[in-house]
């Protein structure tokens, strides 16, 4: 076509071809400038190349962004259509690449202009679908041009969803674009959104990276499944690890993991050009901005998403989210989240700021882990609560034989960026170099994986994979503190008796604690169990606070420094240590009822009320909160109230407290016959489960029967039953207050 003319445009040279037609240099013989005109192929498909023609110029002549490639016009003279477009003296950025690493100034400067191209490109409801290093110009003077959207595909803005009306993307096929660059969702056959261009910008910014694309196959078959199974190789050393932490995650397989808009990759670069000190190769550095930080001063760290998508793998990173907070939680001058606070925003969640605000934090961290062989790969990022921006993101590789390096690593690099005053202790802890054998660390994240389900099944399977990471790694002090908290548990539920459980439980502890004498869990379990068990107050209550000095930010460590203190009958301090793990803990309904529970020990009802039922607001199915306001409203004289709530709770539980209780609000509002129906059914229950003595000593004091009722509590006594260790304060037990009796057991629990 060289010297012919098209319409008023005569061409002049070949600039390229590909599968939809040919682009050439023209002249403009009317303006006088010249441009580049697309002539496309008529002879595949003589019936489609005019609706391919429209439909790459009314997706591109959408946009008008000095990051895009402008269309002048559209024409189809002799049954030759062509499109006119801007033409751009440059190179082809594949062209730039050419095999070599470009600098990482470079890349996050090439990168920042092509998110901000394809962030226009989105907003006007147009997917690129085919971005590559063909696709890019580098002008001379560094600016770079994004081109061909001819196989763009229109949808709904800020929907994520193709249009009814979206053409079919290439002639003849299915799927179109370049297989190199495609996403894995397209070539599993699903539809396309701005997370598949985010793939996309993800594989060229690997590519300027490292010289080389992150995928690659001898047959496209052989292409097609590394993209869609295989993690991207490592990147090379001196790469900074807030620019591979980008890449990484735009190179997410499952959508869900990578940034939502490219504004967000945008926003992820500019935190890393901050890294990237060298000066980019087409064009002068850029100044970052010199806007001052808010000062961080809680922090929730979102549970990492898993890049294999494994399910088996659920317990790892679930596992190395929890060792990260608990991490973090040593460190006085900042609250984080608790882990089961956090739990919820695992997978999709709602936009960061809301997460955020619903949490109480100033900041959030994201990440994901990515588990490949003997190598494990965390990323990180640090994201302003208020305004959605990056704040900073990190990288960290590590081999399975250094697990507890690596979240010391993430932990430690956090607290640096967020600048959170550490005191020389707390440094010493975060610095502490530890070991553990693999198998062992395996173990032990398989056993709290079930230990946090707090069924009876799971307890013991916890206890069995505790036992595991132990024989393997016999100096492992975490295992033998975890194991330690699976018996008391046992005990606590009813799974074990507690003179069974409770020796063991003190037994393991100490012996974690002549390991790693710094170990918080290890002092917590002792001291909670020489509480509930030992009723030695005075020791308990000190190694408590030993375990919430050595972890500051540690809910639990917090609410059993509670329900110490409640059980002393301290009530403003314990409700003072309650409402610390509930800042902690904001979202779990457990520890809102812990707290309506301190209310209701301190004869405090009508607070017990509304914090029962902010529990309940969070989870309805919750027992513990259904079946105590339904007491707390007894109490009140409440009792059309208290009994919906404690019916409910009935279907909800496996043990019998709630029918317990449902007996004693019976005998309480005066149906006395009704409560020893639950007497009867409690006493024909015990032939073949546990039922606490301590209840059956209550249901009996409130029906007058206060012999009987000593005999039970002896029984309970003799038990040890966790929950004797309320005595003091319990109000299901005030029948029994003045009686000789009761004065004599409170002394015998050194409670007097």
């Amino acid at each position: 076509m060289i010297g012919q003319t098209l319409g008023r445009y005569l061409i002049e040279a070949e600039l390229g071809a590909g599968g939809m037609g040919a682009v050439y240099r023209a002249r403009d013989t009317l303006l006088h400038r010249t441009v580049a005109v697309k002539v496309v192929r008529t002879d595949r498909e003589p019936n489609l190349p005019r609706s391919q023609l429209l439909h790459e110029a009314r997706a591109a002549s959408a946009m008008n962004h000095p990051n895009i490639c402008a269309i002048f016009e559209i024409g189809d003279p002799e049954g030759r259509p062509f499109i006119v477009m801007e033409y751009l003296d440059g190179r082809r950025l594949d062209a730039v690449i050419g095999g070599t690493r470009l600098p990482p100034a470079a890349v996050v400067d090439h990168g920042v202009q092509i998110a901000d191209a394809l962030t226009h490109a989105h907003d006007r409801g147009v997917l690129h679908r085919d971005l590559k290093g063909a696709n890019v110009i580098v002008q001379p003077d560094g600016r770079l041009k994004v081109l061909d959207f001819g196989v763009a595909t229109r949808f709904f803005a800020g929907a994520f969803e193709l249009t009814q009306s979206a053409e079919p993307l290439a002639a003849g096929s299915t799927i179109a674009g370049t297989l190199a660059c495609m996403a894995p969702e397209i070539l599993a056959g699903d539809d396309p959104d701005p997370r598949s261009d985010v793939w996309s910008l993800g594989v060229l910014l690997y590519e300027m990276t490292t010289g080389v694309p992150p995928f690659a196959g001898r047959t496209p078959f052989d292409l097609s499944a590394a993209i869609m199974r295989s993690p991207a190789p490592p990147m090379p050393t001196g790469v900074p690890a807030p620019l591979a932490a980008v890449i990484d995650r735009c190179l997410a397989k499952d959508r869900r993991a990578r940034y939502e808009r490219a504004g967000d990759v945008r926003a992820a670069l500019e935190v890393a050009r901050v890294s990237c000190t060298e000066a980019p190769a087409t064009a002068a550095p850029k100044k970052r901005p010199t806007k001052a930080r808010r000062r961080i001063r809680s922090l929730a760290v979102l549970p990492l998403d898993d890049l294999s998508r494994d399910p088996e793998q659920e317990y790892f990173v679930d596992g190395m989210t929890e060792a990260i907070i608990a991490d973090l939680a040593q460190i006085g001058s900042l609250r984080v989240t608790s882990r089961s606070s956090v739990a919820r925003y695992k997978g999709p969640r709602p936009p960061l700021h809301e997460v955020a605000h619903t949490l109480g934090v100033d900041a959030l961290i994201e990440g994901s882990i990515l588990r490949d062989g003997n190598r494990v790969r965390i990323t990180a990022q640090l994201i302003d609560g208020a305004t959605d921006s990056h704040l900073w993101a990190g990288r960290y590789d590590r081999n399975l034989d250094d697990m507890l390096g690596l979240q010391r690593e993430v932990a430690q690099a956090i607290a640096q960026e967020i600048q959170v005053k550490v005191t020389p202790q707390e440094r010493a802890r975060l610095d502490r170099k530890r070991t553990v054998h693999p198998d062992a660390h395996e173990a032990f994240l398989k056993g709290r994986h079930h230990f946090l389900k707090i069924t009876e099944h799971d307890l013991r399977q916890a206890k069995e994979l505790f036992d595991l990471a132990i024989a393997t790694d016999p100096n492992f002090a975490p295992a033998y503190a975890a194991l330690a908290d699976s018996y008391f548990t046992m005990a606590m539920f009813g799974v074990m008796p507690p003179p069974d459980a409770c020796p063991e439980a003190i037994r393991w502890a100490s012996h974690a604690l002549t390991l790693d004498p710094g170990l918080s869990e290890a002092h917590r379990v002792r001291a909670f169990v020489k509480l509930s068990y030992e009723w030695d107050w005075r020791d308990g209550e000190a190694g408590l606070r030993t375990a919430l000095a050595l972890s500051p930010g540690s809910a639990i460590c917090h609410w059993n420094l509670s329900l110490c203190l409640t059980v002393l009958g301290r009530f403003d301090e314990a409700i003072a240590s309650g409402l610390n793990a509930r800042a902690i803990d904001p979202l779990t309904p457990h520890l809102n009822s812990d707290l309506g529970s301190v209310y209701w020990m301190a004869r405090r009802y009508d607070e017990a009320v509304a914090q029962y039922r902010r529990a309940i607001e969070l989870d309805r199915h919750f027992v513990m909160s259904q079946r105590e306001l339904g007491m707390v409203l007894a109490e009140l004289g409440r009792f059309d109230e208290a009994f919906v709530h404690l019916r409910e709770a009935l279907p909800l539980s496996e043990d019998t407290e709630a029918l317990a209780y449902l007996g004693i609000a019976y005998a309480m509002a005066g149906q006395s016959e009704d409560a020893r129906a639950v007497q009867i059914d409690l006493q024909e229950r015990s032939r073949h489960r546990y039922v606490s003595p301590l209840h059956m000593a209550a249901l009996a004091a409130r029906l007058g029967a206060l012999d009987e009722a000593f005999a039970w509590l002896e029984r309970s006594y003799q038990e040890r039953t966790a929950l004797l260790m309320a005595a003091k304060v319990y109000p299901v037990l005030d029948p029994l207050r003045g009686d000789p009796r009761f004065d004599d057991l409170l002394r015998r629990m050194n409670l007097a």
